[in-house]
């Protein structure tokens, strides 16, 4: 049989899924800290880096290409800077 196809079959880490949190310390909500996430999977390029900034009541919501669009399945390691 013959295949055909256009362009490239689209990598795991180019689908986002929907991701949100809280950040506290002590028990007391973090506002407008930095959060940075890095994928522990080798193959996934070193422009691909989830990220969120917390609201004033420590929630954010992670985007990795557009605002919101949250961030690829994956383990991570989480930064958050204050």
């Amino acid at each position: 049989p013959l295949l055909w196809g256009c362009g490239q079959q689209k990598q795991p880490w180019e689908t986002t899924y929907p991701a949100k949190g809280l950040v506290t310390y002590k028990g007391v909500p973090v506002p407008n800290a930095e959060i940075a996430l890095f994928p522990q999977d080798d193959t996934v390029p070193e422009t691909v880096r989830p990220r969120a900034i917390t609201s004033e009541d420590g929630e954010f919501i992670v985007w990795t290409f557009e605002k919101g669009d949250g961030a690829p399945a994956g383990n991570y390691k989480a930064t958050v800077v204050h």
